[in-house]
């Protein structure tokens, strides 16, 4: 019963998922990725600013046995064609703000599914027009009777998130599920974090700090994870107050 996840977004309500109901939404969706065709071993795009829906399609994918790929949202098409391409990605979740630039450098995906909204804030008309043809996210919910666990593979990939590539293009990075453990051991370790301690995640969750430094650690000790959509002055303070925030996860 212990809160796992809190979603603390710009303006209106936020969220909590016990770590019962957030492991039971991330089995429902693993079982609604399997049901659209996606395979162990299999690449999905996941290009999303920090939103509750990006860590359910992470951790679905990899319970899964598929591999997120987690890309960069300042990234332009050219990019996105050569993240999508490079990694052999089969599909992709998405925002409603990134699903026309998506779907023009990656038409060879098999489907796209996009959020009901741009973490917290309502789509425009135009991005309301170009989402017509694409899967909604909570449809990609299955049924929890329906999972199949599987039996644990250490060097299956986690996930890929790429470089920045300031030296040349990009670089694929791998996080292998050994890795995530690794990370959920030590990083704790490292930062005195417990079970009842609260770390702040703002910064972008492509990016390993959000992942590795912090949800990693997070859930290696059974601790609480506060995400906010991206760094805010104004919420700071007050998100803080509110979850009585010990740690915080920050950018180098």
């Amino acid at each position: 019963d212990h809160t796992a996840l809190a979603w603390a977004p710009r303006d209106g309500k936020g969220r909590r998922w016990s770590y019962s109901e957030l492991w039971s939404d991330v089995r429902r969706m693993a079982a609604g990725l399997a049901e659209r065709g996606i395979e162990p071993g299999d690449r999905v795009l996941i290009h999303a600013e920090n939103c509750p829906e990006m860590v359910l399609a992470w951790l679905g994918c990899a319970t899964l046995g598929a591999v997120a790929v987690t890309t960069n949202t300042k990234s332009v098409g050219a990019e996105m064609t050569y993240f999508a391409e490079h990694t052999r990605a089969v599909a992709a979740i998405t925002q409603p703000g990134f699903v026309d630039m998506l779907t023009k450098a990656a038409p060879g995906l098999s489907w796209i599914a996009v959020t009901e909204d741009n973490s917290g804030e309502a789509p425009t008309e135009a991005e309301r027009g170009a989402i017509q043809n694409c899967e909604r996210f909570d449809a990609l919910f299955g049924d929890l009777a329906a999972f199949a666990p599987r039996a644990p593979e250490p060097m299956l990939p986690f996930g890929i998130m790429f470089t920045s590539g300031t030296t040349s293009r990009p670089k694929a990075v791998v996080h292998t599920h050994a890795n995530a453990i690794w990370a959920s051991r030590i990083g704790p370790r490292n930062i005195d974090l417990g079970t009842d301690d609260t770390y702040l995640i703002y910064p972008p969750f492509f990016h390993v700090n959000a992942q590795s430094w912090s949800m990693f650690a997070v859930l290696g000790v059974g601790a609480t994870a506060v995400l906010m959509p991206k760094w805010s002055q104004s919420r700071f303070w007050p998100v803080i107050v509110e979850h009585d925030v010990t740690h915080v996860s920050v950018m180098p």
